[in-house]
């Protein structure tokens, strides 16, 4: 079964502003804990349909894992959203809705996560709270650090 899970945070500075940073998928290796780089991958400006080759560490399967984006929804100031494809497997989707608030942006993340095979799926009970969820966190608050700081 599938979890879908918002992790929010506030930032200081206006949605157009928050979104030019967001909406390019090579500045994502700014705010990321683990090891991760972006490539663009079609031609033209960014906008639903462009595409990347990502990489980045995923347990247990090491630093540079492959994962084939495509953008979804390009809406400047409000709404952004990916899905990054797992070439072994599962589409995970990412949604990101911007929101003016208190003199800011209110940034909501929303992921939907598919259960892993084998013993990934029987431990992610705890894998998932424990681990994923305070890590993606983690990487929306220093987006938001990122951001502030310009």
């Amino acid at each position: 079964m599938d979890e879908t899970t918002v992790f929010t945070t506030h930032v200081k500075a206006t949605p157009e502003a928050v979104f030019a940073v967001l909406s390019d998928l090579t500045n994502h290796a700014k705010w990321s804990q683990k090891t991760y780089r972006a490539e663009k991958t079609s031609d033209g400006p960014i906008g639903v349909g462009t595409t990347y080759k990502s990489w980045g560490w995923l347990p247990p399967k090491g630093k540079e894992y492959l994962n084939n984006v495509t953008i979804t929804a390009f809406e400047p100031g409000k709404k952004f959203s990916f899905d990054a494809v797992d070439p072994a497997g599962p589409v995970v989707p990412s949604v990101y809705t911007l929101t003016p608030e208190n003199g800011g942006t209110k940034v909501e993340r929303s992921m939907r996560f598919p259960k892993p095979a084998g013993f990934n799926g029987v431990a992610w009970p705890l894998i998932f709270p424990m681990l994923v969820k305070p890590a993606i966190q983690k990487n929306l608050d220093t987006f938001r650090d990122v951001v502030e700081k310009g």
